[in-house]
């Protein structure tokens, strides 16, 4: 009976464990959303909303700044180096065109570039309209 009360009690636990860790997420535009999935806004990244409801990454964590106009998104990427730590000292830098519906959106990122890098391609498809006008802390 005591293990049975024990198992039991674990079980309760580990479910209410799981609340409040749920996915917090912010249209960006069209079906592209901001993502994080912990309370401490440490492990951001950008989803895509499929048409079935469900997300399908696009940029991995740590996103902390981003912009957009109404073809592509630029983001800027704190990597994060598993198991270790988000590495706050190196930016990379991301380009994402815009879908409106697509199964594979992170076909056709570009990313992840060097700042050099990331200017050439901005001036190359002609996107140098777009600043990064929202930073994440």
């Amino acid at each position: 009976m005591k293990r049975i009360r024990f198992i039991l009690m674990m079980s309760i636990s580990l479910l209410f464990s799981c609340f409040g860790n749920e996915f917090e997420k912010e249209k960006i535009i069209g079906n592209y959303y901001l993502t994080t999935t912990d309370n401490y806004h440490r492990d951001i990244y950008i989803d895509f909303k499929l048409e079935t409801g469900d997300f399908v990454g696009v940029v991995s964590s740590t996103i902390f700044s981003f912009g957009y106009n109404n073809k592509y998104i630029v983001a800027k990427q704190h990597p994060f180096d598993y198991p270790a730590k988000v590495d706050s000292i190196r930016t990379t830098y991301y380009i994402i065109p815009i879908y409106n519906s697509t199964f594979s959106p992170e076909k056709g990122v570009l990313g992840p570039l060097t700042q050099v890098e990331f200017e050439l391609k901005k001036a190359e498809l002609g996107i140098l309209d777009i600043k990064f006008n929202r930073n994440i802390e």
